[in-house]
């Protein structure tokens, strides 16, 4: 969304709020199609994003909410400040608009199956698809003591995954953890699409090693001797 500024008796002034919002509106209606035309001009229905993207998901629009989520991404690209302008409130309300359509898109690829295969300092490695949309690829978050450490895609082909008819057979995903990063005590979580956690696992550094007692032998008296 852009604003414009005009000199007016010396005085710099904004365009009303209300022309912005017009102008932004027309943008939406022409990058959503006639669709979003006919559900933003229902006077009965919330104008609202959400009410927007929770019509899209009951029609099943999948097509349409991405190309919503372009849109937006877009618009966001597009908000540079300037020296006598930012758009830091524009900027938030966009990143919020994306968080609703691709929560809303999540929703339409449906159900996740994945697992967890491998854990350790080398490599987290494992599977994940949609249930619905075995064309999509998984996004893989990893976090270590809740702390975003990486993110792959499972896109990785895997001949087991084939025979086993999951999908196309490219859902696997390897994580290679930063140098130094996997240093237990560590609370390793492994979330698909950011609302699935496939594997939540605690790593307790190894126990100490106990030197075993030396024998003491009793002294034995001088008789004895």
């Amino acid at each position: 969304m852009k604003v414009f500024m005009t000199d007016l008796g010396g005085t710099r002034r904004f365009e009303s709020w209300r022309s912005i919002f017009r102008k932004e509106a027309s943008i939406v209606k022409a990058a959503e199609g006639e669709l979003a035309g006919s559900i933003a001009g229902n006077d009965t229905m919330n104008p609202g994003i959400e009410g927007i993207v929770g019509m899209y998901v009951k029609l099943g629009e999948l097509d349409t909410l991405q190309r919503m989520k372009e849109h937006r991404q877009g618009l966001l690209d597009q908000c540079v400040d300037t020296a006598n302008f930012s758009f830091d409130v524009t900027r938030s309300i966009y990143r919020s608009d994306l968080e609703v359509i691709e929560a809303g898109i999540e929703s339409l690829y449906g159900e996740i199956t994945g697992h967890v295969d491998v854990v350790n300092e080398k490599r987290i490695a494992g599977w994940a698809l949609y249930n619905q949309h075995p064309d999509k690829r998984v996004a893989i978050d990893i976090y270590f003591n809740g702390n975003l450490v990486g993110e792959v895609v499972a896109d990785e082909f895997r001949n087991d995954l084939l025979k086993l008819n999951k999908g196309d057979g490219h859902h696997a995903f390897v994580f290679v953890p930063p140098s130094g990063s996997y240093q237990p005590p560590l609370q390793i979580e492994v979330r698909a699409a950011k609302r699935k956690v496939l594997k939540a696992v605690a790593v307790e550094p190894p126990a100490a090693a106990v030197e075993p007692e030396t024998a003491v032998e009793p002294e034995m008296d001088a008789e004895a001797k």
